[in-house]
């Protein structure tokens, strides 16, 4: 967007601004950060309000620097600086909205990710204006007092009693036990692997496409394209998980409909055919499908395997799962370009998406595989959150009595809200109501 002037102001030219991109991966480590606050503190306000003000800070004065090393130096700092507050602020919202709307937690955060994407798409063409507007101080005055604002809005939004409610329900959360869970790095992967093709495919696609000699206009309508169909249909995706399809499955069609594009977009060397505009149009499409479905499902999968191994559903457990998404989704962004630079240059377009289709196509077949074995053995499907063990192991003595015994307010709440939480995209049954039912909650005698 204003690659141009910057170019102007440093020494090293477009090496250091793809540098300068590329140092965003201090968001993933921002949201590792993170992870460890959220477990302890749980506060989401905190990191929230102080994420928009870092993004919003990082946005002033840097026009007043003089060219050279000092500008170099203190671009650095401030791409570092904000990608700390992006994962604060990101994590955060997505801990919050997961805390207010248990019950549609796939539909609201696939808004969330729509609204991510509606700024993505519309952001390089207000930058622009606002460039040609004011200079190269004016996008950036602009986006620093928006996000400035916002913290002040949020203040008074955000609600604040229900979230403190909640933590005084919140158990201890495990940041080890957490990442010693397989499934986590699975889903991981996922999301990971969709983003890095996002990167792959903004470092790459231009490039790409100078064969067919594109105005500037639909040069960036196709570029667009991604982002408009995942707006359209990530809500689907998030409705989807709420009707309690299977996320394995969804995960896994999410992550062919980006086999498609890595297989279209060059297309493969193996395919019978040459790169057509048509079919780099049709593939972008098909990847603003599957992004949408191989991130959002694969957050939802998570959020289920982590109940199902005893987490409970609270403030801290989503913020866990928040900045696993976060971790994957910034370091799948910084490998995608890097990546894509590296396979652009030395086995070309076509080649270099047959190294991302492997990947994409392993975590694809390890998703299937895993659905396939839940359908096949339902024991290995029942991956809810066990906080009572089946009426037989209640009767058979007076021990098994005692050692299950807990108050029944506390089974109250968790029911209720492991009913909230564990509904929505389950990979298997839910017993809950039943073996509360039949538990004898009277003294012992």
């Amino acid at each position: 967007m204003l690659s141009g002037s910057f170019i102007d102001l440093v020494p090293a030219g477009r090496t250091f601004v793809a540098l300068a991109f590329v140092i965003r991966i201090t968001e993933g480590f921002g949201a590792a950060a993170y992870i460890t606050a959220s477990s302890t503190i749980i506060m989401s306000e905190f990191p929230k309000n102080i994420g928009l003000v870092l993004v919003a800070r990082t946005c002033s004065f840097i026009d007043l620097v003089p060219a050279g090393k000092t500008f170099v130096a203190l671009a650095f700092v401030i791409r570092i600086t904000e990608g700390f507050g992006a994962a604060a602020y990101i994590t955060a919202s997505s801990t919050i909205i997961m805390s207010e709307f248990p019950k549609n937690i796939g539909l609201v955060l696939s808004s969330l990710k729509t609204s991510f994407s509606v700024g993505m798409i519309v952001g390089p063409t207000v930058g622009g204006f606002l460039y040609d507007l004011g200079g190269y101080t004016t996008p950036f005055v602009v986006c620093g007092g928006l996000g400035l604002s916002s913290t002040l809005v949020t203040l008074f939004i955000i609600p604040k009693t229900g979230i403190r409610t909640r933590l005084s329900h919140s158990g201890p959360t495990n940041l080890r036990h957490f990442w010693s869970g397989p499934m986590v790095y699975l889903y991981g992967l996922a999301i990971f692997g969709s983003y890095a093709c996002a990167g792959f495919n903004t470092a790459t696609m231009e490039p790409h496409l100078r064969q067919f000699h594109l105005s500037t206009t639909i040069l960036g309508l196709v570029f667009m394209i991604p982002g408009l169909f995942n707006c359209a249909v990530v809500p689907v995706w998030g409705k989807l998980c709420d009707w309690k399809v299977n996320t394995k499955l969804l995960t896994s069609i999410g992550a062919l409909f980006v086999l498609l594009y890595l297989l279209l977009v060059g297309p493969a060397p193996f395919m019978p055919f040459d790169t057509k505009l048509w079919l780099v149009i049709l593939s972008m499409a098909f990847f603003g499908v599957g992004i949408g479905g191989a991130s959002i499902c694969a957050f939802m999968a998570t959020l289920q395997y982590t109940l199902s191994r005893g987490f409970q559903p609270s403030i801290a457990t989503n913020g866990l799962i928040s900045s696993m998404f976060t971790l994957s989704q910034s370091i799948g962004s910084f490998t995608g370009p890097a990546l894509g630079g590296m396979l652009l240059q030395h086995v070309g377009y076509k080649w270099g998406t047959m190294v991302l289709f492997s990947f994409e196509a392993v975590v694809a077949s390890v998703l299937i595989g895993f659905y396939i074995r839940d359908t096949l053995c339902p024991e290995h499907g029942q991956m809810a959150p066990r906080i009572l063990e089946p009426d037989s192991d209640v009767g058979s003595s007076t021990s098994s009595k005692e050692s299950m015994r807990c108050d029944s307010r506390t089974i109250s709440y968790e029911v209720e809200q492991k009913q909230q939480y564990g509904s929505c995209c389950s990979d298997g049954p839910t017993p809950y109501r039943d073996r509360v039912a039949s538990i004898d909650t009277r003294p012992v005698q």
